[in-house]
């Protein structure tokens, strides 16, 4: 459709990474792959096919001064580079079924994406952003399920606390942080949830 697309897939979590750009030479593939890097980390290996921007000198010379290793998919055979072709078939196969308009390419190409990243794989049985950041983004099927209010969720009650209600005259130990000793006496009087005046055995108070 008159547009390129620079394609990267995670071997591990199948997660993929897919650009559009005006050119496919080598200075714009290098520029892609430091945007991806940049966000992800640098790959061990890296896997291509044979164009002639992946066989270059720069391109050589900018996996080798980032340590990584460069493998090569057999000439003519694309299917050598499995799991990045079946990426391209489902990528062009959902082009087709979307709307094809071309000022909503590019909606169309963050439509397929983020549909692709949520949706369990068949071969891993997981999503692929539960794989790569360990839980599952969210997205319009979130909204199904009722939503907890930081106040239901987060604070604890009383039951779960297990806080012991003190009344006056219970024995007690406390501690005074002028010279971190723990003392023992009774609750004089309630202040408070939380806070009491208590006599010591020596009849000094503390609260």
């Amino acid at each position: 459709m008159g547009t390129y697309y620079f394609i990267l897939i995670d071997a591990f979590t199948r997660w993929p990474e897919i650009h559009s750009v005006k050119n496919i030479t080598t200075s714009t593939t290098i520029n892609i792959c430091n945007k991806i890097f940049s966000s992800f980390g640098l790959p061990q290996v890296l896997v291509s096919d044979n164009g002639r921007q992946f066989l270059s000198y720069e391109f050589k010379n900018f996996l080798e001064s980032n340590d990584i290793i460069h493998k090569v998919g057999a000439p003519y055979h694309p299917a050598t580079n499995g799991l990045a072709e079946k990426t391209v078939q489902s990528f062009k196969n959902a082009l087709k079924a979307l709307r094809g308009n071309n000022n909503d390419r590019n909606r169309d190409l963050q439509a397929f994406l983020f549909n692709y990243r949520i949706t369990p794989h068949t071969i891993t049985g997981e999503s692929l952003s539960k794989l790569l950041f360990g839980r599952q983004i969210r997205n319009r099927l979130d909204l199904l399920y009722p939503k907890v209010t930081h106040s239901t969720r987060d604070t604890p009650t009383r039951t779960q606390l297990k806080t012991r209600i003190l009344q006056e005259g219970d024995r007690v130990s406390v501690r005074s942080y002028q010279n971190s000793k723990w003392q023992f006496g009774y609750i004089h009087k309630v202040l408070g949830k939380l806070h009491y005046l208590v006599r010591l055995d020596d009849n000094n108070q503390i609260c």
